[in-house]
């Protein structure tokens, strides 16, 4: 199993290179069904879609789809596209599509990077809510952990929902 990235200027690679070091049960087989055929590794635990597997969870338990959704937009693509480098990537952090955003005005990206935070931090609290719902609907022994966190993530969505209305009204955060 091999790993490399090249540019013009060199190499960097990391490979696996033998099992006499390593002595563990069932590390043939774990290293036979993570590496390609063409001895690459495969990054991936599974060949799903991201949206495929989004319509799963939510056809197989109580979850709503819509958190999910919201955060592979609002997040995940963004970073995926931050770390590919694409021109998008590198200017959405910059807040080039956030409109009324000044670049040459340190408050303006202030304010940018504080909603960025901001909804990074609440959609993986909303996360975390949707993860102890779908453990405590099919383990139902975590439920006072599930009923917290239905309080909190109530709590969270009004507070969202209250900054949403002022944001909107003064057309910013003090």
């Amino acid at each position: 199993m091999e790993r490399s990235i090249a540019t013009t200027k060199g190499k960097v690679s990391i490979a696996y290179t033998g099992k006499d070091q390593v002595s563990l049960p069932n590390l043939e087989e774990a290293i036979n069904r993570f590496t390609s055929k063409s001895g690459k590794e495969i990054t991936h635990w599974t060949p799903v879609s991201l949206d495929k597997r989004i319509e799963i969870i939510s056809e197989r338990s109580k979850i709503k789809p819509s958190i999910m959704l919201m955060c592979k937009l609002n997040i995940y693509e963004d970073a995926s596209e931050a770390l590919h480098g694409t021109l998008c990537g590198s200017l959405f952090h910059l807040g080039v599509f956030s409109p009324g955003t000044k670049l040459s005005d340190p408050n303006d990206l202030l304010q940018h990077y504080t909603s960025l935070k901001t909804t990074i931090f609440w959609t993986c609290g909303l996360l975390t809510h949707d993860l102890f719902t779908l453990i405590n609907e099919k383990h139902s022994n975590i439920e006072d952990i599930y009923i917290k966190s239905n309080e909190f993530t109530k709590i969270a969505i009004n507070e969202m929902k209250k900054a949403a209305k002022y944001n909107e009204e003064t057309k910013g955060f003090d």
